[in-house]
């Protein structure tokens, strides 16, 4: 009986502490993350911290870095939030460009132009800029 009882306190020991160690070391936590189109990468890549450098060619041609998590992440829900676009309208000019990325690694490179973003990877599609994405990136 008291084996039993030894035994059921480790597996909860090694539980808590495993999530524990997840919730401190990546972004996302395995159980509910979703592979798409701004997060193809596997759950374990996007190790903490991630940051997003935001590029704005502009008048300046400014640079921003992005390190806040809460930040990161309302990016995040803004670019997935975005529908494809099958032929965007007219002409566009590139207005900025997006890399997230953890310590030595980039995750992703998005281009924005004035009404649609896309994704600096072979084949993938345009997707629409949605007015809460242009938002946040006029904000920085």
């Amino acid at each position: 009986m008291r084996r039993k009882k030894l035994y059921v306190i480790i597996g909860i020991a090694l539980t808590v502490f495993s999530i524990i160690y997840v919730n401190n070391t990546y972004f996302f936590n395995p159980l509910f993350f979703e592979q798409d189109k701004v997060t193809s990468h596997d759950w374990s890549d996007y190790e903490r911290p991630l940051k997003i450098k935001l590029y704005n060619y502009g008048e300046k041609n400014e640079t921003f870095t992005i390190k806040k998590e809460s930040e990161v992440r309302q990016f995040l829900t803004a670019l997935k939030s975005s529908d494809i676009v099958e032929e965007p309208n007219g002409r566009s000019t590139v207005i900025g460009g997006l890399t997230l990325s953890t310590k030595d690694t980039t995750l992703l490179k998005i281009l924005f132009h004035t009404n649609h973003w896309e994704v600096l990877k072979h084949g993938s599609p345009s997707f629409e800029m949605t007015s809460s994405l242009k938002e946040l990136f006029q904000k920085y």
